[in-house]
Order: C-alpha cells, then sequence, then structure tokens
C-alpha cells in the first residue's frame, strides 16, 4: 500500500465536490490527468497519493488484473444482470 503524505487537515478528492471539482479545475485537472495513485474508499485517482484518503497504488507490479478478493466478487455478483 502506498503511504501518504497527508496532513490532519488537509482537504483531499475525496472530498471534492461537483462545484469544488469546478471552481479548482486546472489544479483538479493536474491532479487527475496521470493517475497513479487511486483511493480504496472512493475510488478518485490522482497523481499524488496525498490527495486521497485512503491511497493504493495503480502500477504495483505485484497487482494482477486477474487477482479478485471476496469483495471483488461479492460486488460483481450483487451487479450481475
Amino acid at each position: 500500500m502506498a503511504t501518504s503524505d497527508k496532513k490532519p487537515g488537509r482537504e483531499t478528492l475525496c472530498s471534492f465536490n461537483k462545484g469544488r471539482m469546478l471552481t479548482r479545475f486546472e489544479q483538479y485537472r493536474r491532479l487527475v490527468a496521470q493517475p497513479v495513485f487511486f483511493c480504496r474508499k472512493c475510488a478518485r485517482v490522482s497523481a499524488e497519493a496525498g490527495w486521497l484518503c485512503r491511497p493504493d497504488s495503480l502500477t504495483d507490479p505485484c497487482r494482477s488484473e486477474t487477482h479478485e478478493t471476496d469483495e471483488t466478487r461479492e460486488t460483481e455478483d450483487n451487479h450481475a444482470v
């Protein structure tokens, strides 16, 4: 898991709502243009881990597209048509 340099009280992308994204669009665009991290809580992505509340790496070579957890399978089963 990626380490976060987030400081207590620091704003995260996870807390951004649509209005905040629009008013700070250039900053938002810079952070999400080339994501390296994703938030395990809300699935937002960022180029910097410190902007996410529960960051994890998108580029971790140990992860595989075929890797499934019980949670992933349950979610997919609940959304099956």
